[in-house]
């Protein structure tokens, strides 16, 4: 046993710093790009997981006349195995970059170095449709778009639950891809509700309930805004917004009609061996996520080259780093400190990187808000500022921000996601204080709306599209 762990060790560190002709280099006048994404995978590379002297048809155990070899235990954990190699990969690129670093410090100036360090390929499966499948575009402000005449080449099949903060994590990075490669990536979607999970099949029969529509993709954008809501009430809220008939769909949802499909594929995902959610299997390929944009767009790039397609030839346009989900998991970085709120300051930190646009909150989702009930509802703003009252916090050393209070009974704050307490801070990049409320004119007036509000303590964006 100790002796094959010293050469799988030795194999390790052997590979970790060695390389093949194949590598492909990457320089800059600096020193040394160490971004996989640019860097070609080879297999060879890729250390096994099994002692060397296993073959795969090395029978392991045997029940009667029937036999197990070695690669039919390997094929049914392949997901698990290869998350371990990943995970080798990681350690390896990392002690990798402190290494060349080291050595470029004392290397000649403008000198070049060469990275040999590949990516594990990953293991390829065969995947059904889902039934929601769309062939297109995937984006925040279009409606999809579907073509008859043409067949995507790359199929995006994506395992997801409504209620993971990682799935909510991915979906700009979603948009990001379908933006930059448009009508060259199709779309699949399963759901995949973990366990602990407990409103995530109740989310996804709505969605698919919403699918009966042609509103799936507003749907689901508008679930992923605020993960920690998913009830009935939620659901009804976002199908009004859409213009989707009310008896109609509470029908849907009172039969549970898509029950089954959810059921059918949380049993494909667990036959597979698929863990934690988000997984995406890019033409077959298994990505386990989330990952941000470049990490999506090397293995993109790899089935194009491998079908003989160009790659996607414009330089996409500046692509936010939406790789971070707010609320919970942007609690730490953001979170404000508790002698500051209570004396009604806000952190000079905070501020500067909102003015500088260096600390820019993702969104990871967009709430549908129809024109028409906006409209009926801003004739009432005499009322609705009735819940606006000074906050602690002051801007610009004279104004107050704007503290919302007894709205959980008001239709037009819930339908905005708004809770008591909130303390408005800005929309579309305006400051919402005592001294000036752009809030209404920019719902009146804009397509788009952005806003950043806090919540006990921490930052949080609500994006809205008016249709």
């Amino acid at each position: 046993m100790f002796r094959t762990l010293a050469i799988l060790v030795a194999a390790i560190v052997f590979v970790s710093g060695c390389g093949t002709e194949e590598g492909v280099k990457a320089s800059n006048e600096q020193g040394t790009t160490l971004r996989s994404d640019l860097i070609e995978p080879n297999v060879q590379s890729s250390v096994s997981l099994k002692p060397l002297h296993y073959e795969d048809n090395l029978v392991i155990a045997t029940v009667g006349s029937k036999s197990i070899s070695l690669g039919n235990l390997n094929h049914s954990i392949q997901f698990s195995l290869f998350d371990l190699e990943w995970r080798m990969y990681e350690l390896r690129r990392s002690r990798l970059e402190a290494m060349v670093t080291e050595l470029q410090k004392a290397a000649e100036p403008n000198s070049l170095s060469e990275i040999l360090l590949t990516p594990p390929t990953p293991p390829r499966i065969d995947l059904p449709l889902s039934a929601i499948n769309y062939s297109g575009h995937y984006r925040y402000d279009d409606p999809i778009s579907t073509s008859e005449n043409v067949t995507p080449p790359i199929v995006l099949s994506i395992f997801c639950s409504f209620q993971s903060s990682h799935c909510a994590r991915l979906q700009p990075v979603l948009t990001a891809l379908a933006n930059y490669y448009g009508e060259v990536l199709n779309f699949n979607f399963f759901d995949y509700p973990q366990h602990f999970h407990r409103e995530g099949k109740g989310a996804a029969n709505a969605a698919r309930c919403a699918n009966e529509f042609g509103v799936f993709q507003g749907f689901q954008n508008a679930i992923y805004t605020d993960i920690s809501k998913l009830n009935r009430h939620r659901y009804r809220v976002i199908a009004q917004q859409l213009n989707v008939n009310q008896d109609a769909f509470e029908n849907c949802l009172d039969e549970n009609r898509y029950a089954q499909d959810v059921l059918t594929d949380i049993e494909l995902a667990s036959d597979m061996g698929l863990g934690n959610v988000p997984v995406i299997f890019i033409n077959g390929l298994y990505i386990k996520g989330p990952q941000d944009f470049e990490a999506y767009q090397y293995y993109i790039d790899l089935e194009l080259a491998q079908l003989g397609l160009e790659n996607h030839v414009d330089e996409p346009d500046e692509v936010e780093s939406n790789t971070e989900v707010s609320g919970e998991a942007k609690a730490n970085s953001n979170k404000l400190n508790n002698e500051d709120i209570n004396a009604g300051r806000i952190e000079d930190d905070y501020l500067e990187d909102q003015d500088n646009q260096q600390r820019e909150l993702p969104a990871t989702g967009q709430m549908t808000l129809s024109q028409e009930w906006l409209q009926e509802q801003l004739i009432n703003q005499i009322e609705l500022e009735a819940h606006f009252h000074p906050a602690e916090h002051v801007v610009d050393g004279a104004y107050n921000l704007i503290k919302l209070k007894d709205t959980n009974e008001q239709a037009f704050y819930q339908t905005l996601g708004l809770e008591d307490g909130d303390v408005l801070m800005q929309v579309n990049g305006e400051w919402v204080h005592s001294g000036q409320n752009p809030l209404w004119d920019e719902l009146a007036r804009k397509e788009h709306v952005s806003l950043i509000l806090m919540r006990k303590g921490y930052p949080v964006r609500y994006d809205y599209r008016v249709q």
